[in-house]
């Protein structure tokens, strides 16, 4: 897993790294880990050595509760439109500290989702 793509997992999940970690007494190696990723090192193989220390599998597909992750945009429609209905770049929501690879469809009505690394609201793609 490069980088971003631990940043991502280790922001989506941060609750639960949270509770295991304190359980198996490793909560502060996971707050040095959560500290660094903060800074921008690279921290992908620390992460995953804590991951399986406390036994938990190798991160699939990033899942954002009630928002379903996207590809990152890079010009005009996130997916191809009729292939995987497509959302103007407008409505796609990003880390506000670019630090990771994940990218979230707004949904209409919904409060903004905030990054649980960087605890702060979700920025516009663009």
């Amino acid at each position: 897993m490069d980088n971003p793509a631990a940043v991502a997992w280790l922001c989506e999940a941060l609750p639960l790294l949270r509770d295991r970690a304190s359980a198996e007494g490793l909560g502060g190696e996971l707050a040095e880990v959560a500290e660094q990723a903060r800074n921008g090192a690279d921290i992908a193989e620390r992460l995953d050595a804590l991951r399986r220390r406390l036994g938990l599998p190798a991160p699939g597909p990033a899942r954002s509760g009630d928002v379903p992750p996207v590809a990152a945009p890079s010009v005009g429609i996130v997916a191809v439109p009729g292939i995987g209905g497509g959302h103007p770049v407008a409505d796609v929501l990003r880390c506000p500290a670019r630090a990771c690879a994940r990218a979230w469809v707004r949904r209409s009505g919904a409060r903004t989702p905030q990054c649980l690394l960087h605890g702060q609201d979700l920025l516009d793609a663009v």
